[in-house]
């Protein structure tokens, strides 16, 4: 009887700080991020570069990037920053001059995603591209 007791007040005490924990990184906000665009074309086609305001703390604006194989980005590994007034686009790759560019076109549609209350002058912020490659 005294093991049942022991392990349940274990058991509740471990449940209590599992929660406790799982309630201090849900109230952590996420500052910023890039992803390969969520989207469908019909709204790509109207929204594209504008900041579209979504659910609680969220602003999208979607890119259109074009360019031959070494100017696009890598989706799993670019990211997004803020710096002061610029958000900074890093491709998620070296820029490889060695790729030949004339061998055709391709493009992408990025979603810039950011929490509008950490930055409430988003539709402010100066746009800049890097190729940093992956860290």
């Amino acid at each position: 009887m005294i093991k049942y007791i022991a392990f349940t007040i274990v058991f509740i005490f471990t449940a209590i700080i599992c929660n406790a924990q799982n309630n201090e990184l849900d109230d952590s906000p996420f500052t910023c991020f890039a992803r390969k665009s969520i989207f469908n074309y019909y709204y790509l086609d109207s929204n594209i570069g504008k900041w579209i305001e979504h659910e609680n703390d969220t602003v999208i604006s979607t890119r259109y990037i074009k360019g031959s194989l070494r100017d696009l980005p890598n989706p799993e590994n670019m990211g997004l920053k803020v710096i002061e007034d610029t958000l900074v686009f890093d491709f998620g790759r070296n820029y490889d001059p060695n790729i030949q560019g004339e061998t055709g076109s391709a493009a992408i549609y990025i979603d810039f995603v950011l929490n509008k209350h950490l930055y409430p002058n988003y539709e402010k912020l100066i746009n800049k591209f890097e190729f940093e490659g992956p860290k």
